[in-house]
């Protein structure tokens, strides 16, 4: 059974306190399992974003050779394109750079919602234990 599902409980309509409470904790939970799963596809897309902008920047890398081979460039041209791809190299460092910030911080923010689900989790079992004694 997928955790999610395990505290998905029907609306309380009895006016309880215990199912009350049990309800709030179990939507809470659930919403911290979304709120993880939002940001590991986050992470991803970060990732693959990344990936595209590298791949991206490596074509117009090559473009650049390739024009630096052929034989009519002036002097000045080749420096403008070598420049050019000195820029790009810089930039894919940059974006590099950049992807590893946001995953690292991203991939913080997932631990911290994960540690507090497991607490919650941890508390919604020994709750569990507590009510059916």
């Amino acid at each position: 059974m997928n955790p999610s599902e395990a505290y998905k409980t029907p609306p309380v309509s009895g006016g309880n306190p215990e199912d009350l409470f049990r309800t709030f904790q179990d939507e809470k939970i659930v919403s911290l399992k979304e709120l993880m799963q939002d940001i590991q596809t986050l992470i991803d897309e970060r990732k693959k974003l990344q990936d595209e902008l590298i791949a991206e920047m490596t074509k117009m890398q090559m473009s650049i050779s390739n024009l630096l081979n052929q034989a009519d460039i002036s002097a000045d041209e080749k420096v403008k394109l070598k420049t050019k791809q000195i820029e790009l190299d810089e930039k894919k460092i940059q974006e590099k750079l950049n992807a590893w910030k946001d995953i690292a911080a991203l991939k913080q923010e997932l631990r911290d919602h994960a540690r507090e689900f497991k607490e919650k989790e941890s508390r919604m079992e020994m709750l569990d234990e507590l009510m059916d004694s």
